[in-house]
């Protein structure tokens, strides 16, 4: 838990954000922990290039405990529903989203990691496997359709893109994470012939 934050706080802002006006259909709230890369720059720099993930982490006792509770104070609010289904099932909401297309985490530009050696050996491979898909999408049944966007959309891992680091970086190479990013992309490849 945040310093200065206990429990019925956060169940607080739980309430705050999921209460809508009588008038409004029903909603969904997204409950979230941040990725320690997104918590900021120094997140990334141990994690990442100083791959130290020590000092970046710190056991916290009792965190399980403590999801374990949030998770059942939650669902006594109003239970949980998957992302799938609220995207499926809840009314569009009348907003209009406005975005930059160029954006990218950590104030980097999509079009930087766009071009990184991996993304661009992997992105025709990806495009080659997304038209083939669209080709033959009549013809395959729900099932195979999912799996195949399923692993089509695991094999865009972006640490499996991941721009070089320095040269004395200790893991200029990640093997783990490309292997990642190609066994899915081999998977949604023989699904689609």
């Amino acid at each position: 838990m945040q310093p200065g934050y206990d429990f019925e706080m956060y169940l607080d802002l739980i309430k705050k954000y999921s209460k809508q006006p009588e008038d409004m259909p029903e909603g969904a709230l997204i409950i979230y922990a941040d990725d320690i890369e997104y918590v900021g720059t120094s997140g990334w720099h141990r994690l990442k290039y100083e791959n130290k993930p020590d000092n970046t982490f710190e056991k916290v006792p009792g965190s399980k405990e403590k999801l374990i509770r949030l998770v059942e104070a939650v669902n006594e609010l109003g239970g949980f529903v998957t992302y799938d289904w609220a995207c499926n099932n809840l009314p569009a909401l009348d907003d209009p989203l406005n975005f930059d297309d160029d954006s990218a985490w950590h104030g980097a530009r999509a079009s930087t990691w766009a071009n990184t050696p991996m993304a661009r050996l992997l992105r025709t491979w990806h495009d080659l496997v997304r038209n083939k898909l669209h080709e033959i999408y009549d013809s395959l049944d729900e099932q195979t359709v999912r799996k195949i966007w399923y692993y089509l959309t695991n094999s865009y891992n972006s640490d499996g893109q991941w721009p070089p680091t320095l040269p004395e970086a200790p893991h200029i190479v990640h093997p783990f994470d490309y292997e990642y990013c190609f066994d899915n992309l081999v998977k949604a490849e023989v699904l689609v012939g």
